[in-house]
């Protein structure tokens, strides 16, 4: 049986510049979570892309994906599913994406976590989270 996992389009990478003693917000990139579905004894199974935006120098993206259990009134990670990167030094977009498998071969509710980040050298620029809706 395959259930579909239903979770918003994406979630901004947000980066905050200082102007002259102002502050304003641009987005950098996002990371998305796209063709989820739920399968078996609550397998939760996805693709999550981190995109980085042409026009914002960069040289390398990170995404980490853990798989989260419900337990207890709150939700926790039961395991880290893999840490990706993706090097380059350019200002166009680029883009990282991976496919996830997450049986935690337990009954429950159960979902996955993305965590996105985008690079420019050793400096952080941007980082965002994203979750899934739940299997069970």
């Amino acid at each position: 049986m395959v259930r579909r996992i239903t979770i918003s389009s994406g979630v901004a990478l947000l980066l905050v510049l200082a102007l002259v003693g102002t502050t304003t917000a641009a987005s950098v990139g996002k990371i998305t979570f796209h063709n989820g579905y739920c399968t078996g004894q609550n397998t939760a199974n996805g693709t999550f892309t981190v995109t980085k935006y042409s026009g914002v120098h960069g040289t390398r993206l990170t995404l980490t994906v853990k798989g989260q259990g419900y337990h207890n009134g709150a939700w926790r990670t039961e395991n880290t599913i893999g840490s990706w990167s993706k090097s380059f030094n350019t200002s166009a977009k680029k883009s990282l994406s991976k496919f996830v498998s997450f049986n935690p071969r337990h009954s429950g509710r159960h979902r996955l976590m993305g965590i996105g980040k985008i690079f420019n050298g050793v400096r952080l620029v941007a980082s965002s989270k994203i979750r899934t809706g739940y299997c069970v």
